[in-house]
C-alpha cells in the first residue's frame, strides 16, 4: 500500500508541472489561411491561427491558402505538408515560408505554483540569456538552429508578440508618395515612383486601389497591381482591386497572374 501511494504521490506531481502546449501559426505574408493537425480541420480562415491543448511531439501538419478563383469564391491550395515538433508545456510561435517552417519562438509555459523548475536544457526558452531559440523546418523535418531574440524578454504569463510582421506603410508616408506621385510629368515616371517605393515597402489593399487611381492608362494600372500584390499585407482583399480598373480584359489578366502565383 505505501508503495502504491508513492507511486500516486509522483503520478500526481508529473501532472501538476505538465501544461498542454499552445502553437501558433502565421504565413510570411500574413495571407488567409486554414490547416489541419494530425487530421483534425481548423477550418476558419485567419491570417494567424492559434491551436490550443497540443500534446508533446510530432504532429502533422497541412495548411492552406485561399485562392480567388476567376468568376469569384476561393479555393484552397496546399502551400505546406510536414510535422511540427512541440515542446512540453510551451507555447510556439512558427511561420510558413513557401514550403518550408520556421519556428520563430518558443516560450515556455507557466506551471502551477510548487511544481518544480525548468530544465533549460530541454526547453528552448532560456530566461537568462534574453534569448529565444527556434528552428527551420526543411521539407517537414525539424532540426534546430539558434535564432537571435529582439522582442525582449516576454512578460509572463502572456508573451509578447511575434516580431517581423510586415506592416503597411503609415499614413503620412503614404500621403508624401501619392503627392510625388501627383508632381510627376509623366505616367512612366509615376510608375517608376510607385515601383521604387514598393521595393522597401509593404501596402494594404486600399492603398494599391489609391495608387492605382492616380494613373491614367490602362496599361500601367494592370502593370502596377500585378507587381503589388506580393508586397500587400491583405491579399484576402485583393480582389477589390479590380474595381480600378476599366475593362474587363484587365480583371482577367490579373486574376489568371494572381492563381499563377
Amino acid at each position: 500500500m505505501l508503495l502504491i501511494s508513492i507511486q500516486l504521490i509522483s503520478l500526481s506531481a508529473m501532472m501538476a508541472q505538465y501544461v498542454p502546449s499552445i502553437l501558433n501559426l502565421r504565413m510570411y505574408d500574413n495571407a488567409p489561411f486554414t490547416c489541419t493537425i494530425d487530421g483534425q480541420n481548423y477550418n476558419q480562415a485567419n491570417s494567424t491561427l492559434r491551436i490550443e491543448n497540443l500534446n508533446p511531439g510530432n504532429h502533422i501538419l497541412n495548411a492552406y491558402v485561399l485562392q480567388w478563383m476567376y468568376g469569384g469564391g476561393y479555393t484552397q491550395r496546399l502551400v505546406y505538408s510536414g510535422t511540427i515538433y512541440v515542446q512540453a508545456s510551451a507555447e510556439l510561435y512558427a511561420t510558413i515560408t513557401g514550403s518550408n517552417l520556421n519556428v520563430d519562438r518558443i516560450v515556455a509555459l507557466q506551471a502551477p505554483a510548487n511544481s518544480g523548475s525548468w530544465n533549460n536544457n530541454n526547453y528552448p526558452y532560456n530566461p537568462s540569456s534574453n534569448n529565444y531559440y527556434g528552428g527551420n523546418y526543411h521539407g517537414g523535418g525539424h532540426h534546430y538552429g539558434n535564432y537571435s531574440g529582439h522582442c525582449g524578454t516576454p512578460p509572463p504569463p502572456t508573451p509578447t508578440p511575434v516580431c517581423n510582421i510586415p506592416r503597411a506603410m503609415n499614413n503620412a508616408d503614404f500621403n508624401m508618395l501619392i503627392i510625388n506621385l501627383r508632381n510627376a510629368s509623366f505616367e512612366s515616371t509615376m510608375l517608376s515612383i510607385a515601383k521604387t517605393v514598393l521595393r522597401t515597402n509593404y501596402f494594404t489593399t486600399q492603398q494599391v486601389k489609391s495608387i492605382l487611381h492616380e494613373f491614367s492608362f490602362e496599361s500601367t494600372k494592370l502593370d502596377f497591381a500585378k507587381e503589388a500584390f506580393d508586397k500587400t499585407i491583405d491579399k484576402n482583399n485583393y480582389y477589390t482591386v479590380n474595381e480600378e480598373f476599366s475593362f474587363s480584359s484587365s480583371t482577367i489578366a490579373l486574376n489568371n497572374y494572381i492563381a499563377s502565383r
